[in-house]
């Protein structure tokens, strides 16, 4: 067994190992401390556990995934105005809204849905999984996959092709 953390030196006085990459050489997760509150961190044997930092105005975040080699994660950031909003880290770039990230590359999900989990993201970090509905709840949950760049110049979330087909069968019995 290899202690992650906290040890002597470490940011968090408290840790909670959430995702591993495919290849185990990455933990990703977050971290507690009286100072700086709950923040997202990635360890490998190489660095040891970095403190991500938050985005700006974040006050709490979490990574939970991440690909196959640690280099791009997925997790949740809490604002004082909107709480759990799903975010990318990418080791190049840092961090952006997952959905700004996916509309930068043609990803349009249907109007009205506007809460978004992600369960899975692919080895190569480039496809995403997870569910979508509304706060109001007057719209059905939704599971959806998206692959960046998109094959196409838009995403098909799986409530919208479940849509066409029971469309094409309802014209089909009423013809």
């Amino acid at each position: 067994m290899v202690r992650i953390a906290p040890t002597i030196g470490s940011p968090f006085e408290e840790t909670y190992a959430e995702g591993i990459s495919g290849n185990g050489l990455s933990i990703v997760g977050h971290g507690y401390s009286s100072a700086a509150g709950t923040r997202p961190w990635r360890w490998t044997e190489e660095t040891g556990m970095e403190d991500l930092g938050r985005p700006s105005g974040a006050t709490s975040g979490s990574l939970a995934l991440t690909n196959f080699d640690g280099r791009v994660a997925v997790g949740d950031m809490s604002f004082p105005t909107s709480q759990n909003v799903p975010y990318l880290w990418n080791e190049n770039t840092g961090y952006m809204p997952l959905l700004d990230y996916f509309a930068a590359n043609g990803v349009v999900f249907p109007p009205g849905y506007n809460r978004f989990t992600v369960a899975g993201i692919s080895d190569d970090g480039l496809t995403f999984a997870g569910g979508c509905s509304n706060l109001q709840q007057s719209l059905p949950l939704r599971g959806w996959i998206v692959t960046v760049p998109t094959p196409g110049s838009a995403c098909i979330p799986l409530c919208a092709l479940a849509y066409t087909r029971r469309s094409r069968s309802s014209s089909a019995i009423h013809s």
